[in-house]
């Protein structure tokens, strides 16, 4: 296939199949949601707008899970980092850490996380997985670890490419 003949609203559609968007980009996060999974990836939008939306209201969830490891796309988070004006900064103090780490480190510098978790929120980092599969797992079985029960609702958030697998994952795990 030639480049000429790729179809932008193609490419569009399989996007927009890929994100499997359930809450609006553009809206406000569901009040009260048990746990907050973000996957770590080298799209920070998500993150970004997650850690902004519990700056304004930490209440949201009582629990939030910083979700990955060292994998095949870690490389790219770092490479996102270092490119983003906000967070380049934190390069030297970031690479060669678990990608739940370099998010940790990203929510702790640049937001208000002792506010975030002085008003209840709790936050946890799964380190170990390399995958949407491990994200799910490893995510479930830190819950447990820390004694949290089995939340009845749960955010994932995702790369948007990413997510309908990550779905899947969490519903089988």
């Amino acid at each position: 296939m030639s480049r000429s003949s790729i179809n932008p609203d193609d490419i569009n559609l399989l996007a927009q199949f890929l994100a499997h968007e359930q809450i609006p980009a553009s809206s406000h996060p569901p009040i009260n949601a048990d746990c907050i999974v973000i996957c770590v990836s080298a799209v920070l939008y998500p993150a970004t707008t997650v850690f902004k939306h519990l700056e304004r209201n930490p209440q949201i969830t009582k629990t939030l899970v910083l979700c990955g490891g060292i994998g095949h796309s870690t490389p790219y988070l770092y490479e996102a980092v270092s490119k983003h004006p906000d967070y380049a900064q934190l390069i030297p103090e970031i690479t060669g850490k678990p990608e739940s780490h370099v998010l940790h480190t990203i929510f702790t510098r640049c937001f208000d996380a002792t506010f975030i978790q002085k008003s209840g929120c709790t936050v946890l980092l799964e380190d170990k997985s390399t995958n949407c599969g491990q994200n799910a797992t490893e995510t479930r079985a830190l819950l447990a670890r820390n004694g949290i029960p089995e939340p009845k609702s749960m955010i994932v958030v995702q790369d948007p490419t990413m997510a309908r697998r990550t779905v899947a994952s969490f519903e089988k795990a």
